[in-house]
């Protein structure tokens, strides 16, 4: 069968050649779906999903090669009103350890879903919050992190006294988030969705519009007996809209911590911050997180709940007692110190060590029969390519935060530390810091070419 009868007959026959009235522009725009054709074969490019994912007879190598032709179809068809989701299958998978419901679409779908998710990211971005850091083009976590760095060391440098200085920060984590934004007709997310839609200065979409991005925001899956249901709670994991509902959610919550004189208020999806030096402000703070994600319907995770009493000496408060004493406080996997440095928290230090022991160890095994001194030069030219943060393919998670991000250099000293450790004992077969006495850390470093992160984080600052 050729592909244009393939997927007439996929988007419902006779409906192709009409062009709606009154729709949103934007879904009527076929490079968008270029767009996302061509992002689906990046993301798919070695995985197998070129052939695994599938539409009918029609799988995602056929749509690449006709992505001009497919694209126009889907544009058409969607612009006319005519284009008609179908169910999800649902399905678990184990993520470090955790289960998460993943939901697989048909390939055309698929696409539609990201074409309508690209055009509520636009349409939601001109409403969100500046303390939004979470799925925004050119925004990052470490922007919300530097950005708490920042105002910390304001403070600082604001209070000379250092007994004067401490900052109440907040610790909020909402609880399985994914799973419990409402989705009934009674949810904010229509009211949030709608306003951002309205506030773009394009056309008002179009009833069959709001039909297609309401089937998109809520999905509709296939129940264990094979029938349709639309859920009422949860947004579709692992699609582009998910992102779009996690940021949008809570921006009645977002502008009335953003809007308070004085504090600090920053957001990653579910990880929110605040931070005021006034305890009163603070409690009031803890109180209106309270009231709006119980407004709406959602609550926080109590034992990720955190009220800290931020300052050099870890010290208590006498106005707010419950605000436990600190010298650092977290926010989205990295910590930043009273003083205002940055260094990378403790879940990110042990995924690091962990992928260079790996490493090390792999390689260390392969050069059995070699020399201490060969094994040595191998195991550091392999943990120094796991610090190349210009290769994407090779470094761990954390590598680009090292050379840019992190300030904290008493941490890139003990990073340098243990990591010349792994080379010295895997070179050597021997554990822990009796390894340096076969192989000295000066040998590690200067004759076996291990890098420094401390130096190299030097250098970089010197440049700017």
């Amino acid at each position: 069968m050729a592909l244009g009868s393939q997927l007439a007959r996929l988007v419902e026959r006779g409906r192709l050649g009409r062009r709606g009235t009154g729709v949103h522009a934007a879904l009527g725009d076929r490079r968008r779906y270029e767009r996302q054709i061509d992002r689906l074969h990046q993301r798919h490019l070695f995985d197998g999903g070129l052939h695994r994912l599938i539409d009918g007879e029609v799988n995602l190598a056929t749509v690449v090669m006709h992505r001009g032709h497919v694209s126009r179809l889907l544009a058409q068809t969607v612009a006319a009103g005519d284009y008609r989701l179908r169910p999800a299958r649902v399905r678990t998978i184990v993520v470090e350890g955790r289960e998460r419901t993943v939901f697989d679409y048909p390939l055309l779908d698929l696409i539609v879903h990201g074409v309508v998710a690209d055009v509520l990211t636009e349409a939601i971005e001109p409403i969100l919050s500046t303390g939004v850091y979470s799925y925004r083009h050119g925004v990052s976590s470490m922007d919300g992190v530097s950005a708490f760095a920042r105002h910390v060391r304001a403070h600082r440098r604001s209070r000379p006294d250092p007994r004067l200085r401490g900052l109440y920060v907040l610790r909020r984590d909402v609880d399985s988030y994914t799973d419990s934004i409402p989705l009934g007709p009674s949810s904010a997310i229509w009211s949030q969705l709608e306003v951002a839609m309205c506030a773009t200065g394009r056309n008002a979409p179009s009833a069959t519009d709001r039909e297609l991005i309401s089937e998109v925001v809520r999905p509709t899956v296939l129940t264990d007996d094979g029938h349709p249901a639309s859920r009422l709670q949860g947004v579709a994991t692992g699609q582009p809209i998910s992102c779009v509902c996690f940021n949008v959610y809570l921006r009645d919550i977002d502008q009335a911590l953003g809007e308070i004189p004085g504090g600090f208020y920053a957001r990653y999806s579910d990880d929110l911050l605040f931070a005021h030096p006034e305890a009163t402000v603070a409690r009031h703070a803890s109180e209106t997180l309270d009231a709006g994600i119980a407004a709406l319907r959602l609550k926080f995770n109590d034992e990720k709940r955190r009220d800290l009493y931020l300052n050099g000496a870890g010290r208590g408060s006498a106005e707010w007692p419950d605000a436990r004493g600190a010298t650092s406080a977290a926010f989205v996997g990295m910590r930043v110190t009273a003083d205002g440095t940055v260094a990378l928290g403790q879940r990110k230090v042990r995924g690091l060590m962990r992928d260079a022991r790996r490493r090390a160890l792999n390689t260390a095994t392969a050069l059995d029969a070699a020399s201490v001194d060969q094994r040595g030069r191998a195991v550091a030219g392999v943990i120094n390519a796991l610090l190349d943060r210009e290769d994407a393919q090779v470094h761990g998670a954390a590598v680009p935060l090292l050379a840019h991000a992190i300030t904290d250099r008493r941490q890139l000293e003990e990073l340098d530390h243990e990591l010349a450790l792994v080379v010295a004992s895997s070179a050597t077969k021997v554990r822990g810091p009796q390894a340096f006495r076969t192989a000295p850390y000066r040998v590690v470093r200067d004759e076996w070419g291990l890098r420094s992160l401390r130096r190299a984080r030097d250098r970089n600052q010197g440049h700017k």
